[in-house]
């Protein structure tokens, strides 16, 4: 109240004159947030940390200069070991003839106390494939919560090491897969794969609460891959374009930034080389990305790239163990930014990490099972050059009854 000493109170300065209401940049409409504008996947890392400057404006018509930078977040890698040990599920199988089948279920008793009957069969089935022969030479297979590269493979009897940590060359977008689709035709020494998928992409970040649902944005994607036999060595070209309708590989931009929705065009070469017990293999992927003008920023482009290489030995201790080794270099924006005409500026969205992946797995049938122990080491996870490494280990027994 009013007195002697304060007169009619306090007054305090600086929320006195902090932004009051909404945010704009100055001079537009594009509305600007002041905590989160943009959630960093891993193929952006730690870019944007240097200083994003901008002159709002709030609700009163009031201009403020402020730094961006602090609003870009990282949004949450999800686990390497939880997503890729699959605890908790059910696998079923079944081959006839020139058709197979696989489905994995999950098993959890509380899900399936809370559904009806009519409803437990398709809530609890998260992947699943059916795959035919159709000629000589010619295969097709549909599948759903599984990626279209997996599903191609299945069709090539390309096999590989149950690798947990050290990802694809495709890795780095924390995709869900929804419906997918490959066919494969064979003729002689040489192999024709086209294969398209959609699904959702997955962001959530470090600011959101511990159990809020991860924000989904569509996407689908199409390939195009020729292999080549030539003795012990098979060699690949693959080629093919993603769409995203919200984010910009894995990432989501607020509306500052321009917003999400790009198209990436991608290239990767492959080679596999089997020398008896030994075997060796690399893949190295191109990606150029595209995003579309407008008031916030004009046609922007991104570099990025990622790596593989593998070596395996068969038969280590007797005819019937495997051991193998992967160096990978996840999904990493190389080059190119955000023209950002609105803010005067342009945002380098290459990261100052550089992730790097080793992992050994070593894997034999014991008794009935198999059992698989998995060990690995990530430099710079997220390519984050502030980021602690990742060190872990998994020992799988799996029993097929």
């Amino acid at each position: 109240g009013t007195d002697a000493v304060y007169g009619h109170g306090e007054v305090n300065l600086a929320r006195a004159f902090a932004p009051v209401g909404s945010l704009a940049l100055a001079g537009s409409a594009i509305p600007v947030s002041p905590v989160d504008n943009a959630s960093l996947g891993s193929a952006m890392g730690d870019a944007g940390q240097t200083g994003l400057a901008a002159t709002v404006r709030d609700y009163y018509g009031r201009d403020y200069a402020v730094d961006l930078a602090p609003t870009l977040a990282r949004a949450l890698q999800p686990s390497r070991l939880a997503g890729a040990l699959g605890g908790g599920t059910r696998s079923l199988a079944a081959t006839r003839g020139p058709a197979a089948f696989s489905l994995a279920l999950a098993d959890d008793t509380a899900a399936r106390l809370r559904l009806t009957p009519a409803d437990r069969v398709s809530a609890r089935a998260l992947a699943g494939m059916v795959a035919a022969r159709l000629g000589r030479g010619t295969a097709l297979a549909f599948g759903f919560g599984m990626g279209s590269a997996a599903l191609a493979h299945s069709l090539d009897g390309d096999s590989a090491p149950a690798f947990v940590a050290a990802g694809r060359s495709d890795a780095g977008i924390d995709h869900a897969a929804g419906a997918t689709l490959a066919m494969r035709q064979q003729a002689g020494r040489f192999g024709l794969t086209v294969a398209s998928e959609t699904g959702d992409t997955r962001v959530a970040t470090s600011g959101g609460a511990l159990d809020a649902p991860a924000r989904r944005y569509g996407y689908s994607s199409s390939t195009f891959a020729v292999d080549c036999r030539f003795g012990p060595l098979r060699a690949t070209l693959l080629l093919g374009r993603l769409d995203e309708t919200g984010t910009v590989l894995g990432s989501e931009l607020g509306a500052a930034l321009g917003g999400g929705g790009a198209a990436t065009w991608f290239a990767e070469s492959g080679a596999r080389l089997d020398l008896g017990n030994w075997h060796a293999g690399a893949a190295l992927r191109r990606g150029w990305t595209q995003l579309a003008g407008n008031a916030a920023r004009a046609s922007s482009r991104l570099a990025s790239r990622a790596l593989t290489l593998d070596l395996e030995r068969r038969a280590v201790l007797d005819a019937r163990d495997s051991l193998a080794l992967r160096w990978a270099e996840p999904l990493r924006v190389t080059g190119g930014g955000l023209d950002l005409t609105a803010l005067g500026t342009r945002l380098d969205l290459a990261p100052h990490g550089h992730e790097r992946d080793l992992e050994a797995v070593y894997a034999r049938p014991v008794g009935a099972g198999a059992l698989t122990l998995n060990g690995y080491w990530r430099q710079q996870p997220g390519n984050i050059a502030a980021a602690p490494d990742d060190l872990g280990i998994a020992l799988r027994y799996a029993l097929a009854f």
